[in-house]
């Protein structure tokens, strides 16, 4: 089974785990892999092997069932080459497919990710966000159910997040910008999660926050939003701009000051170089 073929098996889990149908697209394509699966999967002396530990073989029937299990053997090496032909080709169309409909799949998304947030939200009344089963425990049945519901918004969270992950890489899509990839399998840019940031601080600080938990990144403000590659884009590149501006204003303001600086430092010098040349004459 190809590298390829098992990651998209993963984003049809994933879609499960939402509660969201997968497009007809990837269905279809599942059901031709599972096709030329079963081809090669059953052992054709399987049930030979039965009969004769169950002593239910018998002579009359023995080479009958030898050149059966012979010629499913033979149908089953041609499965199997075509098995191996074929699946990479399926593999293919399915990235394909993933890259050509990344914007639709992650707008299909948006409400139930949209869905968990506010459920999550609403845990935070009766749970703070690094609680733990004691303190579950000590608010009672309330805190019960709101880490029951916790957890399912967590897990809708996390499956989006793992869906994005696999849309960008090997798919690429909106896989890098500037130079550098926004998403790997290790690591999922906040941009593409949340409305807006501050500046380059405020992305880093809700980085930082999202690897704690989705609930750090709710309780401290942020307006979760889920978002195509192009509009985490603009997220974070508005971000660093505000920053660079910041920085630009902070180094020209510096400069004033030194050139103020040494604007005065002439003019002393140059006083008491002239009253110096007063006092020799």
């Amino acid at each position: 089974m190809s590298m390829n073929i098992d990651f998209t098996e993963r984003i049809t889990e994933d879609f499960a785990a939402i509660g969201v149908a997968p497009p007809a697209e990837l269905v279809a394509l599942d059901e031709l892999l599972a096709l030329l699966r079963s081809r090669i999967a059953a052992d054709p002396h399987a049930e030979i092997h039965e009969e004769i530990r169950g002593g239910k073989l018998k002579p009359s029937t023995f080479e009958k069932r030898l050149s059966d299990a012979a010629l499913a053997r033979v149908l089953q090496r041609e499965a199997q080459a075509q098995h191996d032909d074929l699946e990479p080709t399926i593999g293919r169309q399915r990235r394909k497919f993933l890259h050509d409909s990344g914007d639709s799949i992650v707008a299909s998304l948006r409400a139930p990710f949209d869905e968990a947030v506010a459920k999550l939200a609403g845990t935070l009344e009766n749970l703070a966000p690094d609680a733990d089963v004691t303190t579950v425990a000590n608010v009672g049945p309330s805190g019960v159910a709101a880490w029951e519901e916790r957890g399912k918004a967590v897990a809708v969270l996390d499956a989006v997040k793992a869906i994005y992950a696999l849309l960008v890489d090997p798919c690429n899509y909106g896989a890098t910008w500037n130079g550098r990839r926004l998403v790997s399998r290790r690591a999922v840019n906040v941009a593409l999660f949340v409305a807006e940031a501050r500046d380059a601080a405020d992305l880093e600080r809700a980085e930082a926050l999202r690897r704690e938990g989705w609930a750090h990144l709710v309780a401290a403000g942020f307006e979760l939003r889920l978002n195509l590659v192009s509009e985490a884009e603009r997220v974070e590149q508005g971000a660093h701009a505000v920053s660079e501006q910041a920085e630009a204003e902070a180094r020209a303001a510096t400069d004033d000051v030194d050139r103020h600086r040494s604007e005065r430092t002439a003019e002393a010098w140059k006083g008491f170089a002239e009253s110096a040349g007063r006092a020799m004459s």
